[in-house]
């Protein structure tokens, strides 16, 4: 276990290469995580887990692919309106796997409607 960064109240402390935040009266004298400490580095493993694992073809429909992107179709749902449209998206293969960039992406989509349809993905 490695401090990252500290604060007056926290510690961001790396794991099992698997970075968390801790208050830190969830740290023992001895330096070990408290059982609040410990449920705190689970969930930072779950989310680690499922990002490290993400893949946009799961939940896209793929359409089209060229040498080096995908095109998908995003169902988005304006909520406010109780409507759902179909978008596409090209995505770089080398991409694909990054839950950061393809969320940003899918923002991207979501800011071309007008504010207050109450944008999501559909499921």
């Amino acid at each position: 276990m490695k401090i990252i960064k500290e604060t007056t109240k926290a510690k961001l402390i790396e794991l099992d290469n698997i970075q968390f935040w801790v208050k830190n009266s969830w740290l023992k004298s001895d330096g070990t995580l408290t059982p609040a400490g410990f449920k705190s580095y689970e969930e930072a493993k779950a989310d680690y887990d499922y990002y490290s694992n993400y893949n946009a073809l799961n939940h896209f429909e793929k359409l089209r692919e060229t040498e080096k992107a995908i095109l998908v179709n995003v169902q988005i749902e304006l909520c406010n309106i109780e409507k759902v449209v179909d978008r596409d998206m090209w995505l770089p293969k080398s991409m694909v796997t990054n839950y950061k960039f393809v969320m940003n992406k899918i923002n991207e989509l979501f800011d071309t409607f007008p504010a207050g349809t109450g944008c999501c993905l559909a499921h």
